[in-house]
């Protein structure tokens, strides 16, 4: 088999993958959501709790985008605000269980390719495919 053969194959594979993000996203309703909302939702997800003015200053971007971006992210059901112990005039932006979903969609993600990728093959395809996958896996460390 030719690189370019398998070129073509590992190009139709990632947009496999880009096809079930799409999907992913779809049956979630929130195919609007940008790569820079994506950004803010892993930040919230990774480095919790932060405060509005923490997420700002990451980004270096004004505190009202921030609070705007907030909003919608409260609005679509993926935050909440969680009210500081010791000043209770300040709040924390925290993930709801579907904002963390969202947050760590590359799980979800893998795990749809991985279904459909196993739909489409016989058991013995499978194993040979991991058998593969784990060969190039080697290589690379």
């Amino acid at each position: 088999m030719s690189k370019n053969i398998l070129k073509c194959e590992l190009v139709s594979l990632m947009a496999l993958k880009q096809q079930c993000a799409y999907q992913f996203f779809q049956d979630e309703g929130l195919s609007e959501l940008s790569v820079k909302q994506m950004m803010y939702l892993a930040l919230i997800a990774n480095e919790a709790p932060l405060t509005i003015s923490d997420i700002a200053i990451h980004f270096d971007i004004a505190k009202p985008s921030v609070t705007q971006m907030v909003r919608r992210f409260e609005h679509l059901g993926l935050t909440m605000k969680e009210p500081c112990k010791r000043d209770k005039r300040k709040y924390y932006v925290v993930l709801t269980e579907q904002g963390m979903q969202i947050a760590n969609m590359d799980d979800l993600i893998i795990e749809r390719l991985a279904r459909k990728i196993t739909d489409a093959l016989e058991n013995e395809e499978i194993i040979q495919l991991v058998s593969l996958l784990a060969r190039i896996n080697e290589v690379e460390e």
